[in-house]
């Protein structure tokens, strides 16, 4: 089973009690984390081995009926799961939006900020190169700060990736920012 994202184990217990959801969960590390703390977690991902993978790793747990788990592409997740009023404590999204293009992760995080409560804390990490643009659709720390420059950012960072075979050009762009 996956670890925690270190943004995750870091910022994760600053999420005030709550709904949490975790699009693009994999094989749940995050989940787990949250979930062992109290939250209630939505896990999104759409690859059906990586859930089975979580869903048997969550069933060991005491705390499994905390998660629940959804097959689905995020973007139609969000969707779906949209209510009238904002319900979500805290929106965690790591290594997953930098597979969408521009015009889709503004529109997936414009909706994920409205449907979080006041205070709540959106834990954002995507991968980049070092001074370039994303290596698959363009993402950057600029525009990931853009996006939630009404918010308060508690965490704006540029981190070296290290352990893949192109680290000397991979970065995790950090965005941690909390509903005012």
């Amino acid at each position: 089973m996956r670890e925690p994202a270190s943004i995750v184990r870091k910022y994760g217990p600053k999420i005030p009690p709550g709904n949490v959801l975790d699009l693009g969960c994999g094989e749940g590390g995050n989940v787990l984390f949250l979930a062992a703390r109290g939250y209630n977690v939505i896990a999104v991902d759409r690859r059906a081995d990586v859930l089975e993978e979580l869903r048997n790793e969550a069933a060991k747990q005491s705390y499994a009926h905390r998660i629940t788990v959804l097959q689905e592409d995020i973007r139609n997740a969000v969707r779906h799961l949209d209510g009238d009023d904002p319900h979500y404590t805290g929106v965690v999204c790591t290594f997953t939006l930098h597979y969408f293009p521009q015009p889709v992760r503004r529109n997936l995080i414009t909706a994920l900020k409205a449907d979080t409560i006041p205070n709540g804390i959106h834990i954002i990490a995507g991968l980049t190169t070092r001074g370039k643009r994303s290596i698959v659709h363009g993402l950057t720390i600029d525009e990931l700060q853009a996006y939630y420059s009404d918010w308060k950012q508690l965490c704006v960072a540029l981190e070296p990736m290290g352990g893949h075979k192109n680290d000397s050009e991979l970065e995790r762009a950090l965005v941690v920012a909390r509903k005012t």
